[in-house]
Formats: C-alpha cells, sequence, structure tokens
C-alpha cells in the first residue's frame, strides 16, 4: 500500500544516503558527496523551515521516494526537488509521488504556481514533469550544467484573475504564447501600434492620450485588476494607476533588442536581462503574485522566516 506523510526526523540518514549514491549525485548540480554533519544540520533546518514542504512517499511500509518544495524569489511559487530510491527507480514512484504532491493542502496552500529544473539530458526527468502537465518556460546553465525550467499553476484562479495586456511587438507575442499555453485568458487586449505611432512620437504618454483612454475604458468595462504591459513607450500616467486595483506591470526593451526589464509601478523596481522567449515567464510570476494575494490573506500565510543557505544541492531528475 502507498501513502504519502510528511518526513521526520527518522528520514534523515535515509536522504543522505539516496543523495550521495553516484546515480543521484550524476543528476545534481553539486554533484560533491555530502557531509553527514553537514546533512544533519540542513535536515533539521527543513524539518523547523514553515515555509518549505517535504513528503515521502512510502509502499509497503519502505521510503522509495521523496519531494520537497521550497520557497522562490516570488510570493506564491514554490522549487520542486524530487528524489528516488537508488534501489527503486524506474518503477513510477516518482510519478506516483509527484501526482500526489501536486494536490497537497501543504503544497496548495503556499503556492499557486510550481516550477522544476532538469538536465537537458535527463530524458526520465523531462518526461516525469510533462507527464504532469507542466510546461516548458525556457533554459539556461548554471555550474556547467544546461537545464531546462518548468512550470505549473496549481490554482484555478490562475484561469480566473482578471488582468489585461497592452503592447505590440515580439514581446506581446511572447506573453500571448504563454498564456495560450496554460490556457489563461486576459480579459482585454490591446495592440499598440497605432496609437504609439500616431500619439507618442516623443517617448511620452498623457493621461488624456486615446490609448490611455482607450485602456481606461477597458479597465472599467471588464474589471480588470491588473495591466500587463509590453513594450510601451518611456512614461505611464500616474493617473492610469486609479484603473488598476493591483498596479501596473511594464516591460520594455533595454538597449538590446534582444533583452527587456520588467518595471512594477508605482515603488517596486526590478531588472532581468532576458531574451523575449523568456518574457511570458516573467508574466507568469507576477501573475502568481496576484493569484497568491487573492487566494491567501495574510493572516493565513506560512509564517516567514530567514532561510538558511543549504549546504545539500537539489537532485535534480528522479
Amino acid at each position: 500500500m502507498k501513502i504519502v506523510r510528511p518526513i521526520c526526523a527518522d528520514d534523515c540518514r535515509v536522504l543522505l544516503a539516496w543523495r550521495n549514491h553516484p546515480e543521484t549525485r550524476r543528476w545534481c548540480f553539486d554533484d560533491r558527496v555530502i557531509d553527514p554533519l553537514a546533512h544533519e544540520a540542513w535536515f533539521r533546518d527543513l524539518l523547523g523551515d514553515p515555509q518549505r514542504v517535504g513528503l515521502m512517499l512510502i509502499d509497503e511500509g519502505l521510503p522509495v521516494a521523496h519531494i520537497r518544495f521550497d520557497p522562490c524569489h516570488q510570493p506564491g511559487q514554490l522549487t520542486i526537488s524530487i528524489m528516488t530510491s537508488p534501489e527503486h527507480r524506474g518503477r513510477g514512484y516518482g510519478r506516483d509521488l509527484l501526482g500526489q504532491a501536486l494536490h497537497h493542502e501543504e503544497v496548495t496552500r503556499r503556492a499557486v504556481l510550481v516550477r522544476a529544473e532538469t538536465f537537458e539530458n535527463n530524458a526520465a526527468a523531462r518526461k516525469l514533469f510533462e507527464g504532469a502537465g507542466f510546461k516548458l518556460m525556457g533554459h539556461g546553465t548554471r555550474q556547467g550544467h544546461a537545464y531546462l525550467e518548468w512550470r505549473l499553476p496549481i490554482s484555478p484562479l490562475f484561469v480566473q484573475y482578471p488582468f489585461g495586456l497592452e503592447g505590440e511587438g515580439p514581446l506581446l507575442a511572447a506573453v500571448l504564447d504563454m498564456l495560450a499555453t496554460f490556457e489563461i485568458t486576459p480579459r482585454f487586449v490591446v495592440r499598440s501600434e497605432p496609437y504609439s505611432r500616431e500619439n507618442v512620437a516623443s517617448g511620452v504618454l498623457g493621461a488624456s492620450s486615446p490609448l490611455s483612454i482607450h485602456l481606461q475604458d477597458q479597465a472599467l468595462a471588464t474589471g480588470a485588476r491588473a495591466l500587463f504591459i509590453c513594450d510601451w513607450p518611456e512614461r505611464i500616467p500616474p493617473e492610469l494607476l486609479a484603473h488598476f486595483k493591483d498596479g501596473i506591470f511594464a516591460l520594455r526593451r533595454a538597449a538590446s533588442q534582444n533583452e527587456a526589464f520588467l518595471e512594477l509601478h508605482p515603488g517596486l523596481f526590478e531588472c532581468y536581462g532576458v531574451t523575449t522567449a523568456t518574457v511570458g515567464g516573467m508574466v507568469l510570476d507576477h501573475l502568481a503574485h496576484l493569484v497568491f494575494r487573492r487566494q491567501s490573506p495574510a493572516d493565513e500565510r506560512p509564517t516567514a522566516r530567514p532561510r538558511p543557505v543549504s549546504p545539500v544541492p537539489d537532485a535534480e531528475g528522479h
């Protein structure tokens, strides 16, 4: 009989043995053997951290697979690390555990979106996440390893959150492609090419411009609470903010046509060096923040505390 339970103190040595097995280390960003004392300290912090979730799959009384969810830089997201007992690989335990964990109360209370990273050459891990409904969002290189990034919304509010899109060119196209992948439909989409050419040649957009008026009308008509703006000119009129309860997210080009930065008005500025292929992922990040805030009142969220740096590199794959 298979059951999923939270990790406990008895799992400490089991996880260390799995993590230090050569086949597991093969799929780690850092493939060093972990020192037992360092692992014990890390495991104590894991058990005591309310922001993280650790689950173990038990089959016929034996632990066969482990999954951990760690918080991301954006609220409402968790990153998955999953590991199967070296003696039980290839039996579908990773698939069974992932499928159950995505609906576990401790996970859904902490996140509306989950993400994972897999090595490009790890076909088994890719099959695992594709089979669970994850979508490929991009790729990168870290510590000499080429990896793929996967994401999956786990809250039904993702397809209900009222937001609008404005933009032009490849940035808007990238966002629309991402939203279609996850079957997320914005309340409205405004393509600003004619407005931009006719009214904002100076690079300054006024609140009385046809584009601003049109966006305000769309917000009022559709009930949109957030606006994602792609490739807009250099200034957003403060008057427009009043029409969006959660603010405006502006995505503009940087010096290179292959880069962009994301600016959140008012008051918060974040900078990313990204290609247009990952712009959709950036919008998904901020949409997750909004959905999580709507789903989870502040007094019901897990208490946050500083997280220690883990001496145990995540085991990538299953």
